[in-house]
C-alpha cells in the first residue's frame, strides 16, 4: 500500500522534477507541496486535479492507498491489475 505522498515522490522523482519546480506549476509554496509528499498535510481537490495532470495519473490513482507505485512490478501488484 502506498500512500498519496509516496506516490507523489516517486512521480516527481520519475519526471525529473524539483519540490520547488511542482510548487510553481500549482502555484504553492515549495513548503505546501514538500507537506504533500511527507504526508503532513493533503493535497485540496484542486491539488489533486492539478497533480494528476501534470504526472498524466488518475485523481484516484493518488487517493487510493490500495492501488501501488507506478512502476512496482511485483507479482502481488500485477494480479491486483
Amino acid at each position: 500500500m502506498a500512500s498519496c505522498g509516496e506516490k507523489l515522490l516517486h512521480l516527481r522523482r520519475r519526471a525529473g522534477l524539483t519540490q520547488k519546480g511542482v510548487a510553481e506549476k500549482l502555484h504553492l509554496e515549495r513548503s505546501c507541496y514538500t507537506y504533500y509528499e511527507r504526508g503532513r498535510s493533503n493535497p485540496s481537490y484542486r491539488s489533486l486535479l492539478q497533480l494528476a495532470r501534470l504526472y498524466g495519473v488518475s485523481v484516484e490513482y493518488l487517493i487510493d492507498e490500495d492501488i501501488p507505485v507506478l512502476g512496482d512490478a511485483s507479482p502481488q501488484t500485477a494480479e491486483r491489475r
